[in-house]
C-alpha cells in the first residue's frame, strides 16, 4: 500500500465453543470508533468446523472496514483487532489477531 491509499480489513469471528456466545465488543487499535453490526449479535455453538476459521454458518460473523494509510504508518501498518464474547452463564472469552500491511 502507499500513503493515502485505502486498505480494506476483513475480520472473521468464528465461535469454536460448544455454547452460543454474544459478541460484546470488537476493538481495533487503528480505528477509534469501529462500527460493526455483529456487536451484540449471537454466534451459535461451533457448527463442526472446529479450529478452521470459516466465514459462513451460524457460528460466525464478518466485519469489513477501510483504513486510510498515513505517513505515520510507514514502513508497516500493523493492525490488531480484539474481540470479546460472553455466554448465557456470564463466562467470557477474549481473542485477538494482527494483520500487517507493508507501506511503500
Amino acid at each position: 500500500a502507499t500513503i493515502g491509499s485505502e486498505v480494506t480489513f476483513r475480520v472473521v469471528i468464528d465461535n469454536d465453543s460448544a455454547v452460543p456466545v454474544t459478541i460484546d465488543s470488537i476493538l481495533d487499535d487503528l480505528v477509534a470508533s469501529l462500527h460493526c453490526d455483529a456487536v451484540g449479535g449471537t454466534l451459535e455453538a461451533d457448527d463442526g468446523d472446529a479450529e478452521i476459521v470459516s466465514d459462513s454458518g451460524p457460528d460466525s460473523a464478518v466485519c469489513t472496514y477501510i483504513v486510510t494509510v498515513t505517513a505515520a504508518d510507514a514502513p508497516q501498518m500493523i493492525n490488531k483487532v480484539t474481540v470479546s464474547v460472553s455466554d448465557a452463564d456470564s463466562n467470557t472469552g477474549l481473542d485477538s489477531d494482527t494483520a500487517t500491511v507493508n507501506i511503500s
